[in-house]
């Protein structure tokens, strides 16, 4: 490779490092002021508070469904996480964005560290880290928000950088174990990466190493579950693996998943992943193959099993993002030295354009980051999004009794009143299998409403409407403005409509849209 050629390559390789530096940027100046934002940035996140809350007053958070508190579907550790951050930080949903958010600089950590170690370059594992950070609004904006998702990661991640040292280090493959049943206890998504990970460590580890990693994972989760199901009176295990197991699923998924969450993001970097692998088989590097295969391999199935399921949202392709980061540097690495290779060799066909092969293989990284452009903007609440939670906060206030806010029960406490079950823990409850428990649930909520317990119940959509209409009216909406209070990711939806126990005398008119107050929705 000539000189003028060389000096190409090094500018394009800080052009793309540049690229990268900058979706990292932006991804901690949105979530720097994403964290301190006191509302929903998405719709479930209320309720996520409402269980770390429990955690941190000493309830349990696996009990009967019920409307004051039915938990969610997930594994408990990112609520004990979030409740030590809550004793340090204070309470309500900026310390579980905090919580999330030093899970997500984990995962970039390793991330870059897997690229770096592997490589020898920090340059590849910055472009690792940097496509993930480049992900950001390709998979929900997630990062930040109060979910599990980011230290469900950061746990799986730690496992494969450990079982990677496994044939190094017998102590390795037993740690990765633990890692995983960690990352299980964050979310359940890890099990299913934890299968093909395991088919790695029997097959390519040597020795009775090769064990200690299926052997970790068949005793700590089982056992565990069978512990805390009896602990719960069996509630753990019908939350964590009943209920979830019974959503059904959305068949064209199973294709749109491959097309427009695979292929139309990240086209380039699925191609570099896939010439990889064919290097490594040519070069016959059968363990480096294998590693590649069950990893990215497991990562990509787990978020097409979880993605082609309802209710799944952008988010649940983190893990096949995850995947594809961790071998993004290592596959560049791999290509460009098999261009300069070509380009060395004195058999070339066409010297000239040979050296020109790394250059298009980083105007490529180049093209793979442009294509995941997003204005960051979008991702950021206003103020205007925060006086209409303000405006929400007083409006729930001016009623002396308790109000049941079915979507977002976590605005409640924010109005000093009791905290209710999120609508979508209930409604998992009533798509589920035991008809027993949905007539329960179901008969005690009508029964709730129909004694007229609370003063007020603002909905987001029409929700047990002829039961409501026995014992409620409609008085008006929350806001006069259409463009406010909207979460930035997830489902789109906000308080909108003011139901009052008829009967009740509560001036509401500096409150409620003179537009709206007394129209029927």
């Amino acid at each position: 490779m000539n000189a003028a050629n060389m000096d190409a390559v090094k500018w394009l390789k800080r052009v793309v490092g540049a690229g990268c530096l900058i979706y990292i940027a932006a991804f901690l100046a949105i979530a720097v002021q994403q964290i301190r934002y006191p509302y929903e940035l998405e719709w479930m996140e209320g309720g996520m508070a409402d269980s770390v809350a429990r955690v941190v007053n000493g309830q349990p958070l696996y009990t009967e469904p019920s409307l004051d508190f039915t938990p969610y579907t997930y594994t408990p550790l990112y609520f004990h996480f979030s409740a030590w951050m809550s004793r340090l930080a204070g309470p309500g949903l900026p310390s579980l964005r905090l919580t999330a958010f030093l899970g997500t600089l984990g995962c970039l950590g390793l991330l870059f560290l897997f690229g770096w170690r592997e490589t020898r370059s920090p340059f590849y594992g910055l472009l690792s880290c940097g496509l993930f950070a480049a992900l950001y609004r390709a998979g929900g904006a997630w990062y930040a928000v109060a979910r599990a998702d980011t230290w469900c990661f950061f746990f799986i991640l730690a496992g494969i950088l450990l079982l990677r040292g496994g044939h190094r280090r017998a102590l390795y493959p037993l740690l990765a174990g633990l890692s995983f049943c960690l990352a299980f206890f964050c979310k359940q998504t890890a099990l299913f990466v934890a299968l093909p990970m395991s088919c790695y460590a029997l097959f390519c580890l040597k020795g009775w190493r090769r064990i200690f990693f299926p052997l970790v994972l068949a005793l700590v989760i089982p056992l565990s579950t069978i512990l805390f199901s009896r602990l719960t009176d069996g509630w753990y295990s019908f939350y964590i693996f009943e209920l979830p197991s019974g959503h059904h699923l959305v068949f064209f998924r199973v294709i749109s998943f491959w097309l427009m969450d695979m292929f139309h993001p990240l086209f380039i970097a699925i191609l570099f992943g896939g010439i990889y692998a064919a290097l490594l088989l040519r070069a016959r590097r059968w363990n480096d193959f294998w590693f590649l295969f069950f990893t990215a391999g497991g990562l990509i199935a787990a978020a097409w099993l979880v993605r082609i399921r309802a209710g799944s949202f952008a988010n649940t392709v983190l893990p096949a993002h995850v995947g594809i980061s961790l071998f993004f540097g290592l596959a560049v690495k791999w290509l460009m030295d098999a261009a300069s290779t070509r380009s060395a060799s004195p058999s070339a066909a066409a010297p000239c354009e040979k050296p020109l092969l790394p250059a298009v293989i980083l105007l490529a990284c180049l093209a793979q980051l442009f294509t995941l452009f997003y204005d960051p903007t979008v991702q950021l609440p206003t103020t205007d999004d925060r006086a209409a939670g303000d405006h929400l906060l007083r409006l729930i206030q001016r009623f002396p009794g308790d109000v049941l806010i079915p979507a977002h029960g976590y605005l409640a406490p924010l109005a000093g009143k009791p905290a209710h079950a999120q609508h979508v823990a209930y409604y998992d409850i009533e798509r589920g299998s035991r008809t027993q428990l949905i007539a329960g649930v179901t008969n005690q909520l009508n029964q709730t409403i129909r004694s007229g317990r609370f003063d007020a119940i603002i909905l987001d959509f029409p929700w047990h409407t002829k039961t409501l209409l026995e014992s409620y009216e409609y008085r008006g909406d929350v806001f006069d403005n259409d463009e406010v209070f909207w979460p930035v990711t997830g489902r789109r939806v906000r308080p909108k409509s003011v139901y009052i126990r008829k009967g009740l005398e509560v001036d509401l008119s500096d409150l409620i849209p003179a537009s709206s107050e007394g129209l029927h929705q």
